[in-house]
């Protein structure tokens, strides 16, 4: 007589990597196909050296992939992209082009990140074409970039103006002002955004 044997379904787990914020603002990258457990393990200093030396840590984010190979290919990938990339690849910061003000260190730490060259050459860069705009600019000379816009200066005649609390009329003298009109392209570009 056959015996019946009772199978359990195996229960597979997708795969994550997984983000650590941990002390001092470092972060750990893993790959689990169980958070809790390997929540734990971190917790009681059987997870990760770097961890373990880097406490308190918590959970900044997980991202669940399709295979363990999936998995282990973006765990790489993060790892060997410098912090301010890897945040913004991990949804840990917003990334400025998506909304936001885009400040100067913004732009030279785009340029850093993107061309891979030393941090005060990219700065020296953006410096040097943001002189090189500006002192155009100072001559009376339009500054045309392509496929973005073009700046230049318009000179405002002397006008009569009004103090809008005391309805005041004061002497506005004649002025130069620095316009900036965008190129069709960057208009479209807008547009469908």
């Amino acid at each position: 007589m056959g015996r019946n044997v009772c199978e359990t379904p195996v229960v597979t787990r997708p795969w994550s990597v997984y983000a650590l914020s941990c002390k001092g603002g470092s972060l750990y990258i893993g790959v689990t196909n169980d958070i809790e457990r390997r929540m734990k393990a971190h917790a009681n200093g059987t997870g990760s050296r770097f961890v373990w030396a880097h406490r308190p840590f918590q959970l900044a984010t997980v991202i669940h992939c399709e295979s363990k190979q999936a998995a282990m290919s973006l765990e790489y990938h993060l790892k060997r992209l410098k912090k301010p990339k890897k945040l913004i690849e991990l949804g840990l910061i917003e990334n400025k082009i998506n909304g936001g003000t885009m400040t100067k260190a913004d732009i030279e730490n785009r340029v850093f990140e993107n061309v891979g060259m030393p941090k005060n050459e990219a700065q020296e860069i953006v410096e040097i074409t943001f002189n090189t705009v500006k002192q155009n600019l100072i001559a009376g000379e339009s500054v045309k970039l392509a496929g973005f816009g073009t700046f230049n200066v318009r000179k405002k005649a002397a006008r009569v103006g009004r103090n809008p609390r005391t309805k005041e009329e004061a002497e506005i003298a004649p002025r130069k002002v620095v316009t900036f009109r965008a190129s069709e392209i960057l208009k479209e570009v807008i547009e469908k955004q």
